[in-house]
Formats: C-alpha cells, sequence, structure tokens
C-alpha cells in the first residue's frame, strides 16, 4: 500500500499535533525515500526568524508497518 504525498503530509500534520506541537506554524514538504515518506517542517514565512532546532521531520512509513517517528530539530 502505497499514499500519496499530501496523504503523508496530512499524517504527519496530525502525528505532530498529537504530540503537541503547533504544526500552523510550520510549512511541511515531503520526500519519499523507499518506503518512508520525509515530511519536513519548517516555520512559515511569517514566523520570526528561526532558531537553531526550529524545525522537526516526521517519518511516514508508506506500508503502515511501522508507527510515524518524530525527529526533532538540532
Amino acid at each position: 500500500m502505497s499514499i500519496s504525498r499530501e496523504q503523508a503530509i496530512d499524517a504527519a500534520r496530525q502525528f505532530a499535533r498529537d504530540q503537541g506541537l503547533a504544526v500552523d506554524r510550520y510549512d511541511a514538504e515531503a520526500k519519499q525515500d523507499g518506503d518512508v515518506w520525509n515530511v519536513q517542517f519548517t516555520p512559515g514565512p511569517s514566523q520570526p526568524k528561526p532558531s537553531p532546532g526550529d524545525f522537526f521531520t516526521v517519518l511516514i512509513d508508506c506500508r503502515g508497518k511501522e508507527k510515524p517517528r518524530l525527529i526533532p530539530g538540532k
């Protein structure tokens, strides 16, 4: 089972919300690497200049076999 780019972004946004992150502050870009969507969240243009670590990534398994994983910025 494969999911579209939009479905991956929607799933990543929901997962990040469930983790308590304010995803509305971020723009999301997704790239597929094999069976995993890598969804990168960066501050949107209306946000102040980002600080180090003011981004995060959510990994979404296209097959649905693994739970999403959040990788905080450093």
